[in-house]
């Protein structure tokens, strides 16, 4: 009901915005999952790959998010202007302007994918991997 009164949200704009964040959510507890893991490896492996390699968990989220944030932006700017639109048009600039909008995710999914899979790869490879002996 805040959403509703303090910033004129429909319920439909209610569920996209909870729906938005959860999934954001959950993705950050992936990413932190990933992130102390990778950690806890390059604590058992001394060496720049190790070190650096714990940030690429953080570094997908980073480009999810970017790609999310300017996507939703995109969106709510399409539903708004789409009232000055011509209602014989609507319907084409409308699946225009979304085609536009969602090309900011589809940007961001490449380098995302990338990130998570590099990590999970050098977790599991560091996990398997002999620790080095400090000494």
């Amino acid at each position: 009901r805040l959403l509703h009164t303090r910033f004129g949200m429909e319920s439909a704009d209610t569920a996209v915005v909870g729906a938005v964040v959860g999934s954001l959510f959950g993705q950050g507890l992936f990413t932190a999952a990933l992130f102390l893991w990778a950690r806890w490896v390059a604590r058992r492996h001394p060496g720049a790959w190790w070190r650096h390699a714990r940030w690429f968990p953080v570094v997908a989220m980073g480009a999810a998010t970017i790609g999310l944030a300017v996507t939703v932006a995109q969106l709510w700017a399409s539903f708004q202007d789409i009232s000055a639109v011509p209602a014989d048009q609507r319907a084409q600039a409308l699946a225009s302007q979304i085609s536009t909008a969602m090309t900011a995710t589809a940007l961001s999914i490449p380098p995302t994918v990338l990130g998570y899979t590099i990590s999970l790869i050098s977790n599991v490879v560091g996990t398997l991997k002999k620790p080095v002996a400090r000494g």
